[in-house]
């Protein structure tokens, strides 16, 4: 556990130390502060925004196992984005799922796969900007085709499994028997927790409509805040470029990192920048804008929705350390 923990604080600081080699600091500073508080504030208040059509989104992903209220999906929802802004290696989902398990009695793996499922169809909707994108825009570096096919054919993997569990099974049924007695029973348990987790994708259709129509709406606004932070920075970037890049750099932010994404998010911004052949100053400084304000809105919510829950910060990072 700790080496993992010191291999994302390790890969970030190397991220961030090559990306200093690459800028001008004082320029990225200049273009920072000249972004100003209103039009923060009217960022903030977009992005905000995202997190109730999350909350919509997983509420109906548990309907098969428990009617979660709103604000309860809501709220733990937070409290997970709220820790992995504290803690590394994305551990927040971990704590969502506890959180989730000890408040309504989901089995703790069944609660996990709820939370792979939300991300599962993060990944899904993704990869249906990238197929917009790619359909739309005549400006893409060629070397994108090739670096988004790892991310896409995992997450198509994923999302095949919890569409067709029972084909999933009988797949892996050969590769099962190949283990010690011991253990089948184990992994047969497993996996059948985890594949039931995305049952409301395979049946009512209500649930479904919840869960895709929310899931489009929260990757909308994430674009939309990014054209609003493009325009507001004179940047020529469209809407279309923009789908391109809120895909890249989801894929790259949900590699385990240090708390908050930080350095990995950068990364993504900086490549991108360079392969459309902009500033990389400016790209560093959309990056900033961009984070800082994501993980400020992070940080007041999830605070909110952790004491909400009757828990405390403090306690919260000693049950996860």
């Amino acid at each position: 556990m700790r080496l993992r923990l010191a291999a994302s604080y390790a890969f970030s600081l190397a991220l961030l130390l090559a990306l200093l080699l690459l800028v001008d600091l004082r320029q990225v500073a200049g273009q920072v502060v000249a972004f100003g508080v209103l039009p923060s504030l009217i960022y903030i208040a977009l992005y905000a925004s995202n997190f109730f059509f999350r909350a919509v989104k997983w509420k109906y992903i548990l309907k098969p196992f428990a009617n979660v209220r709103l604000a309860d999906s809501y709220h733990i929802m937070m409290l997970g984005f709220f820790a992995n802004n504290l803690l590394p290696a994305r551990i927040g989902e971990v704590i969502r799922a506890y959180a989730l398990s000890k408040k309504y009695g989901i089995g703790k793996v069944k609660s996990f796969a709820t939370v792979v499922v939300d991300r599962v169809t993060d990944g899904a909707a993704l990869i249906g900007l990238l197929a917009l994108a790619f359909a739309f825009s005549e400006r893409i570096p060629a070397a994108f085709e090739q670096l988004v096919l790892l991310p896409v054919l995992v997450f198509a993997v994923l999302l095949a499994v919890f569409l067709f569990p029972q084909k999933t099974k009988r797949l892996l049924s050969p590769f099962v028997r190949l283990l010690p007695e011991a253990l089948q029973g184990k992994f047969e348990f497993l996996l059948e927790e985890t594949v039931v987790g995305g049952k409301a994708l395979r049946g009512n259709l209500t649930y479904k409509v919840a869960i895709w129509g929310s899931s489009a709406a929260v990757w909308a606004i994430h674009v939309l805040t990014f054209y609003y932070v493009a325009r507001q920075m004179g940047l020529p970037l469209g809407l279309v470029d923009l789908a391109l890049f809120t895909a890249l750099a989801s894929f790259a932010v949900m590699v385990p990192a240090a708390p908050g994404y930080i350095g990995t998010y950068e990364a993504a911004v900086a490549a991108f920048f360079v392969a459309y052949g902009l500033d990389v100053n400016q790209g560093l400084a959309f990056a900033v804008v961009t984070h800082a304000l994501q993980l400020l809105t992070i940080a007041v919510l999830g605070y909110w929705s952790t004491h909400r829950l009757g828990m405390k910060v403090g306690e919260m990072l000693n049950r996860s350390l």
